[in-house]
């Protein structure tokens, strides 16, 4: 591997491990840098480019509106997921094949296919999950109190991973009893978004 390619790697892996930490503009100038290596050594065509372009155009609106968290476009954590993951695809590639020159430009689209696939996926999984967490909560709304609600809301809020809040959701209903869990389920099972998929 040549120097080049090794500061680059070093960059990429500082940039990736500080991440989390980055404020907004943090983030933005660690995006600059990124886009003048891509200018600098990768074809016009390979799918960093754009997976970067499509970074920094909702983490520039976030720092003109001063937000982390907008209400009409991607939060600040979002945009660092995709860029974890765009990060951690270079470095792997980098590590693999080194830089790319001319000659292996086909390569280097092929690898940047595939992992923009593996991506979509996974995000639509996350969506999918999502999805039925608001199913849930959409079918819970008319069987529980006030207070009932909130406290299975506030798991949700302080539990994001879904396998970890599964077990005090759980412990939660029971302490509601058989009566208001019986009403959940038919309320989820007769959900339009459900009750097709059965049919």
């Amino acid at each position: 591997m040549s120097n080049q390619a090794k500061e680059i790697q070093s960059f990429l892996e500082t940039t990736l491990n500080d991440l989390q930490q980055l404020n907004r503009d943090s983030m933005f100038s660690t995006t600059n840098t990124l886009d003048s290596i891509l200018i600098r050594h990768y074809d016009d065509k390979v799918a960093y480019k754009q997976e970067l372009k499509s970074i920094r155009q909702p983490l520039g609106m976030l720092i003109t509106s001063n937000t982390d968290n907008p209400s009409m476009s991607w939060s600040l954590n979002d945009l660092k997921g995709w860029y974890r993951n765009l990060l951690e695809s270079m470095i792997a590639e980098i590590k693999m094949l080194g830089l790319p020159s001319k000659k292996d430009i086909q390569i280097d689209k092929s690898v940047n296919v595939s992992v923009n696939q593996n991506q979509s996926q996974k995000q639509k999984q996350e969506q999918t999950q999502e999805q039925i967490l608001d199913i849930f909560l959409e079918s819970i709304k008319d069987e529980l109190t006030g207070k009932q609600y909130k406290e299975i809301q506030q798991i949700r809020e302080d539990e994001p991973d879904i396998e970890k809040a599964k077990p005090k959701i759980l412990h939660k209903l029971k302490e509601f009893g058989i009566n208001v869990c019986a009403s959940i389920l038919a309320n989820i099972v007769t959900n339009p978004a459900i009750w097709t998929g059965i049919i």
